[in-house]
């Protein structure tokens, strides 16, 4: 078998274990790779997309709707054609997870948490900010109390402004003192079950990373990038962001991050030949990628 057919062969098999679900799979594609051609694309051109993934036009169809339901995406429609872009809720709950993502570094850590407090917030409102909180690494330390590890509040305070919930979350600064709240980081945040899925991760991609071809060509370069990205985003929103000092040693996460840069890298720019030449927004077709980009991972001018 030469590598090129290796390649297919792995991707083949990579796809049929995980079966991406058809509505997570359009928001990372409109995040990790619509929101930096322009944002917008055309409902044909996203039918063709999530073909190569072996999800229907039906299936499609039905999944597009949800989401503008849940007002992640809105809709243009210009003559018989349909136009989908993010939402400004749903752009920034997806870059409220890219910013971990795409980063290159891990900041160092003071010592200090930041705590988000609930309290009068129930019913769907409630299942929305618990949600977004894990989004931004905010674990829960119990119940109504939620923990990051970082003084850092902008991600916190967007939230809580854009669900009008300023009154019903008292946000605090902490210090832990106990020398067992390592223990508690490991019981409370499952870091076991954590470091499973990173380890699931990691045996898939860096086997599809061996058998990769050099002359990959770029829609198979697409279909990989956005395995890629779309596997790792999953594990980051369940994962609260330890810092290291609260981490088992030989974390998973950080070669699992380690591996996405790698692999990222490896098949990024070729992937934008496949999107502007196969896709289609409603000014025709899909313009070069943005200069942000080219900056993910802390890359040098895209380099």
């Amino acid at each position: 078998m030469t590598k090129s057919g290796s390649s297919e062969t792995a991707l083949a098999q990579l796809l049929k274990r995980r079966g991406p679900a058809a509505q997570s799979l359009i928001v990372t594609l409109f995040g990790d790779c619509v929101s930096q051609h322009g944002g917008s694309l055309w409902l044909g051109s996203l039918i063709k997309l999530l073909a190569l993934f072996s999800i229907n036009e039906r299936l499609t169809r039905t999944s597009v709707y949800r989401l503008v339901q849940d007002d992640w995406l809105a809709v243009k429609r210009i003559g018989r054609r349909s136009y989908y872009r993010f939402t400004a809720h749903g752009r920034r709950e997806y870059e409220r997870t890219a910013a971990r993502v795409y980063s290159s570094t891990r900041p160092v850590w003071d010592g200090t948490w930041t705590l988000a407090i609930l309290h009068d917030v129930s019913g769907a409102v409630r299942e929305t900010l618990r949600t977004s909180l894990g989004w931004i690494g905010f674990g829960q330390l119990a119940p109504g109390v939620f923990a990051r590890p970082s003084p850092e509040r902008q991600g916190l305070t967007d939230l809580i402004e854009e669900l009008a919930l300023e009154r019903q979350v008292l946000v605090m600064d902490a210090r832990a003192e106990s020398t067992s709240i390592s223990e508690l980081a490991n019981g409370r945040w499952h870091l076991p079950e954590l470091a499973t899925r990173y380890r699931r991760f990691l045996n898939d991609f860096e086997r599809l990373s061996q058998q990769l071809s050099p002359g990959l060509d770029p829609q198979t370069s697409f279909v990989v990038r956005t395995m890629l990205i779309h596997e790792f985003r999953r594990i980051l929103l369940t994962d609260p962001d330890l810092p290291d000092s609260l981490l088992p040693e030989d974390w998973p996460g950080h070669a699992a991050a380690e591996l996405t840069k790698a692999l990222y890298t490896k098949v990024g720019e070729r992937s934008t030949r496949y999107v502007v030449q196969a896709l289609e927004s409603e000014v025709g077709a899909l313009p070069e990628p943005d200069a942000a980009f080219f900056g993910r991972f802390g890359r040098s001018n895209g380099r």
